[in-house]
């Protein structure tokens, strides 16, 4: 039995330094911590994790506490602690998912929604004009909300330097903020966004080269059972703009000129540009045979015919991805599940069904009563059309109505 004096007990109660500046020694924290880093004599117990020193009685013990979790601290100024520049902070713990995901490096995860990465060794986007002709629009008028709404938005993509300023650019076009879609209860968010139809005009694009999402689908193997969806964070944003060619991009925010260093929203090539870039940022990564890796755009989705081959293969993934520079959304990481959400349909090892939300996007819109309407509706129709029987045959009246400019009546057989 250990028997331990008052004036022992009394110098191991509250003696545990959890921190130090940066110019402080641990032996400066404390007498007790200064007399124990003096010591020498430090000899071994029975129990080989407890060292006793003679001369004083003393015994230390060595303490490995660890906990799997991503924490994401930002140290506010305090004239701006109210500031929503972050104001969706993730914290969410990993191991609230999977201790598995410990593994992944914490550099993954984007640490807010604004968060962006930088994919490494990509080659920076060069744009080639189709003339000497640089389009310049004058910036129209946005309502407060808009500019409330992306100014979060705007200043974390300065911080970043996402965003830069950009005082003599002979080109500029307007910014185009769009409210995204969210779920009833949830807050408004909006996407910083420009109207970049003046440039897509003037700069000669790549072929599109993004794929079919009915190809995709069409390549989850029969046998799988469990499945992964990792999201990538602002993904256009990881890649790099040539910097003779980031001047395309400029914009003025606020009465001030700035522009992108990076892929931006709106630019006709960036989904091919950054679907291409994220295949060859996979290129070198090596999976189980039997796991199939699908890409559509910033989505992958892991499908393995095993718990434990998916589970594998998804850290190998999401490894893979921390190494080349990429950010994910850990909020909406679907890791290891036997149904996911993917491209608006939920997958299983029964076969793939259209999501209640896609299916309530299309019964919720209104009687089409232009042409660009119907089009539009027709092609939200069409990407469920592997759902829906002789669909050909339902589509032919509607797609005939729809080469008329307007739609002001309407037969039987339309409506129905």
């Amino acid at each position: 039995m250990l028997h331990i004096s008052t004036a022992q007990l009394m110098c191991h109660m509250g003696q545990i330094s959890l921190s130090k500046a940066a110019t402080d020694q641990w032996r400066d924290l404390g007498p007790f911590v200064a007399a124990c880093e003096a010591l020498a004599d430090w000899e071994a117990t029975p129990d080989p994790l407890v060292m006793c020193s003679p001369s004083t009685g003393f015994f230390k013990q060595p303490f490995a506490f660890c906990t799997p979790a991503l924490r994401s601290v930002y140290v506010m100024d305090e004239n701006n602690i109210f500031s929503d520049t972050h104001t969706d902070t993730f914290l969410t713990n990993v191991s609230s998912i999977s201790p598995a995901l410990s593994s992944v490096p914490d550099t993954l995860w984007a640490a807010h929604k604004y968060d962006v990465g930088l994919i490494k060794k990509c080659q920076p986007v060069v744009i080639t004009p189709r003339s000497d002709f640089r389009p310049h629009k004058h910036q129209y008028p946005l309502r407060q909300e808009a500019i409330d709404g992306i100014t979060p938005v705007f200043n974390s993509l300065l911080k970043a330097g996402v965003i830069v300023p950009c005082p003599d650019s002979p080109v500029r076009t307007p910014i185009f903020p769009v409210k995204k879609i969210t779920d009833a209860g949830k807050p408004t968010e909006w996407r910083f966004v420009q109207d970049l139809k003046a440039v897509n005009a003037a700069v000669h694009a790549r072929a599109p080269n993004v794929p079919n999402p009915y190809t995709i689908m069409a390549q989850v193997p029969p046998d799988a059972r469990w499945f992964s969806v990792v999201d990538l964070s602002n993904a256009f944003f990881s890649v790099p703009v040539d910097i003779d060619s980031q001047f395309w991009f400029a914009f003025n925010f606020n009465g001030k000129p700035y522009t992108f260093t990076r892929l931006c929203q709106g630019y006709t090539e960036s989904p091919t540009i950054y679907n291409e870039a994220l295949r060859e940022s996979l290129e070198s990564l090596t999976l189980s045979p039997g796991t199939a890796l699908l890409q559509y755009v910033d989505d992958c989705l892991i499908a393995a015919p095993t718990q434990k081959q998916c589970e594998q293969d998804t850290l190998k993934l999401l490894q893979h991805l921390a190494a080349e520079g990429h950010k994910a959304s850990l909020s909406k990481l679907q890791f290891v599940s036997q149904n996911v959400h993917f491209l608006g349909h939920n997958i299983s090892g029964e076969g793939k069904t259209l999501s209640p939300k896609r299916i309530a996007s299309i019964v919720t819109l209104p009687k089409p009563q232009t042409k660009k309407q119907m089009m539009s509706f027709l092609g939200m129709c069409s990407y469920c059309r592997s759902f829906i029987p002789n669909y050909s045959q339902l589509e032919q009246p509607l797609f005939l109505r729809g080469t008329s400019n307007l739609i002001d009546t309407w037969k039987k057989s339309q409506r129905a």
